[in-house]
């Protein structure tokens, strides 16, 4: 681990056994990708095994705390989309109702403004409203999903917005199962919606 080369072979192979785990895109970020993965950086791995050999099997919780509070503190520096929905490593990890798949940890997705740039579409603009279609107006404010939000505001008892929904995720296996749910079931709409190309009848004139 002296050598970054080597430490970059090893972190490859976590990624990959990171993206099937979390179901991810092969796009996703290695940071990202990890985190809901709950599998730690190769360097925090190595690390927790050698106090594990050097203090005895005794030293487990100990070791895996150090590497949690390492994990956490790379992390906060991160600023991807993922971070929105989880603020605290820790709590995540023991959240064990949380079920990734690849509705769920699209990066990208079928939002506008990723579209636009690439050049799939003509405009960033939201299919059902003038608002700039970017991950935060899909899941947070469109009013073409209200319903299956209003579903998972039942169950957690709150709006759901981008400020508390990291928090709200991991709060209680019900709210986890919500707010999955939601994300789940908004992104399989805007999928089948951009498949059928529903948006050519729904935009405003």
């Amino acid at each position: 681990m002296r050598f970054k080369h080597y430490e970059n072979m090893l972190e490859r192979i976590n990624r990959k056994l990171a993206l099937r785990v979390a179901s991810a895109y092969c796009t996703c970020p290695t940071v990202a990708v990890l985190c809901l993965a709950k599998i730690p950086p190769v360097s925090l791995l190595i690390q927790e095994r050698n106090q594990i050999y050097k203090n005895g099997t005794s030293f487990r919780k100990e070791a895996r705390n150090m590497v949690l509070e390492q994990w956490q503190t790379r992390w906060e520096a991160y600023s991807g989309w993922t971070k929105t929905f989880i603020p605290n490593i820790k709590d995540w990890i023991k959240c064990d109702q949380a079920n990734t798949d690849y509705n769920i940890t699209q990066g990208h997705g079928v939002f506008g403004e990723y579209l636009h740039r690439i050049r799939k579409a003509d405009s960033p603009t939201c299919w059902y409203c003038e608002a700039s279609d970017s991950a935060n107006h899909t899941l947070f404010e469109c009013h073409a999903h209200e319903d299956i939000r209003e579903n998972a505001e039942t169950v957690c008892g709150t709006k759901i917005t981008r400020v508390n929904v990291g928090n709200l995720l991991t709060s209680s296996n019900e709210n986890t199962e919500a707010i999955c749910g939601m994300l789940r079931n908004i992104m399989k709409k805007k999928a089948k919606d951009e498949k059928d190309k529903i948006w050519v009848q729904t935009r405003p004139t």
